[in-house]
C-alpha cells in the first residue's frame, strides 16, 4: 500500500548530530531495492540536501529532493527538476526592506551561498546546517536580481513570537510563512508547503496521498502529516505534529525512519 516515503530531514531522519545512521541508511536502500521511493523533503536549500542523497542511493534507485519546503522538487534519476516555484525579484525586495525596517535579520540562497543581511548566529547556525557560504550583504536589496527560491526571517525566539504575526499582516496574501525552528521563519510563494509538492510528485507517479508515507518533526512538516496516508511524528516531535500524526515512531536518535520504514514498507 504504501510506495513513497517523505522524509524531513533535520531533527526526523538525521540525528542531532546532523549525521545519518547505518540503520536508518540501510533501511532506506533496502526499500528502494524493494521498489519504494524516498523523497528527501526539506526545508533546506537543494545544496544543503545533495550529498544526503548521494548517500541514501537516491539516483540509482529514482529517489526525489524536495528542497525549499516544497518550493522546487528534483528527480535524482533523471537530473532534472519536476516543479519550482520561486519569489520574484520585487517580492524579494519588499520583504528585505520590512526587516530593515523592523531591524529583522533576513536570508536567501543564491548561487551556492546564503545571502544575509547581517552575519550573526542564526546565518551562522544555517551555513553550518547546509555547508553552504555565507555572506553577509548589507544592501540585500541590491544583491537579490534574480528570482528566490526561500527567503527566512531570524530573530531571537521572544523576538520572533512578536513579529511573526506583524510579518504575517503584511505578507499572508502573498507568501506561505512558516515557523520551522524557534528562530527561523520561512517564506516560500503562497501555496507552496512540503504537501503541495508531494501531491504533485506522487500524482507524477500514479500514485495517491493513500500510498505516501510522510515522517517529520516541525511546524514545517505538518501539511505533508495531514497529507499523507499515514502521517508519522518522530517521538522528539513538537505537540502540534504529534496531534496531527497518525502513528508515534521512536526518536530520530532512535532510528525512529527505519523503524517506520520496516513496520510499513518491509513487512514480511
Amino acid at each position: 500500500m504504501y510506495e513513497l516515503i517523505a522524509l524531513d530531514l533535520d531533527e526526523t531522519l538525521l540525528n542531532n548530530k546532523g549525521e545519518l545512521s547505518t540503520g536508518n541508511r540501510d533501511a532506506l536502500i533496502e526499500a528502494q531495492l524493494a521498489g519504494k521511493t524516498v523523497v528527501l523533503a526539506s526545508g533546506r536549500p537543494y545544496e544543503g540536501i545533495t550529498a544526503l542523497a548521494k548517500e541514501l542511493q537516491l539516483e540509482q534507485h529514482g529517489g526525489y529532493i524536495s528542497a525549499y519546503n516544497g518550493g522546487y522538487v528534483y528527480n535524482c534519476k533523471t537530473k532534472e527538476p519536476l516543479f519550482a516555484k520561486m519569489i520574484p525579484v520585487e517580492l524579494a525586495q519588499q520583504m528585505t526592506a520590512e526587516a530593515v525596517k523592523r531591524d529583522l535579520d533576513i536570508l536567501t540562497y543564491s548561487e551556492g551561498s546564503i545571502l544575509t543581511r547581517r552575519q550573526n548566529e542564526w546565518a551562522t547556525y544555517e551555513g553550518q546546517l547546509v555547508s553552504m557560504p555565507v555572506i553577509e550583504t548589507a544592501t540585500m536589496s541590491e544583491a537579490i536580481t534574480q528570482p528566490v527560491n526561500k527567503m527566512m526571517f531570524l530573530a531571537a525566539e521572544e523576538d520572533l513570537d512578536v513579529v511573526e504575526p506583524l510579518i504575517k499582516a503584511v505578507f499572508s496574501e502573498s507568501l506561505q510563512i512558516v515557523r520551522s525552528k524557534p528562530f527561523f521563519l520561512e517564506c516560500t510563494m503562497k501555496g507552496i508547503t512540503k504537501a503541495s509538492s508531494l501531491d504533485v510528485l506522487a500524482k507524477s507517479l500514479g500514485l495517491t496521498a493513500e500510498n505516501v508515507i510522510a515522517c517529520g518533526d516541525s511546524n514545517n512538516d505538518e501539511s505533508m502529516i495531514i497529507y499523507a496516508g499515514l502521517g508519522v511524528a518522530m517521538a522528539n516531535a513538537n505537540a502540534n505534529i504529534k496531534s496531527h500524526s497518525q502513528y508515534e515512531a521512536p526518536s530520530n536518535e532512535d532510528d525512529g525512519v527505519a523503524a517506520v520504514v520496516r513496520k510499513f514498507m518491509l513487512k514480511p
